[in-house]
């Protein structure tokens, strides 16, 4: 049995985190368009390409943030339901190995301003605007199916 047949919230949290996965992307893209644009038609200095690109590298660190944190978190639930077990010290230390590259990663493009910082948090941002919003769609949609 694999976890589709014994867990159907299986599918329902895969297409959450696809549809917030999308969603990032589609905001994050748009905006970086539009600030592309601003920047062509202002004639802006050599470095206007810092912010369209902080926009895109900050949603794509934060989806790639999301879905470790949802494949971990994921991982966690659907063993725990089926066999009572401690907590994994290896997998803990992965998951604390993924927040130090994240963190390593912010650091250099931060310390050598490799790219507009304000820009990498807007497009961080992104990621969470997508879960609010698919959350409040999945609870819409819930309420009119009254399930």
């Amino acid at each position: 049995m694999n976890n589709n047949q014994s867990f159907p919230q299986h599918a329902i949290v895969t297409s959450l985190i696809k549809h917030v996965m999308v969603k990032t992307a589609v905001l994050a893209s748009c905006a970086a368009v539009i600030m592309l644009v601003y920047f062509l038609i202002k004639k802006a200095d050599v470095l206007w390409w810092r912010v369209p690109v902080g926009i895109l590298f900050g949603a794509a660190l934060g989806i790639t943030n999301f879905r470790w944190l949802a494949f971990a978190i994921e991982r966690t639930v659907y063993k725990q339901m089926k066999i009572a077990a401690p907590v994994n010290p290896v997998m803990t230390a992965l998951n604390a190995l993924k927040l130090i590259a994240i963190f390593i990663v912010l650091f250099v493009i931060i310390k050598y301003q490799v790219l507009n910082v304000f820009a990498l948090l807007f497009g961080l941002s992104f990621c969470f605007l997508a879960m609010i919003w698919e959350g409040l769609a999945y609870l819409k949609d819930s309420r009119n199916t009254g399930s």
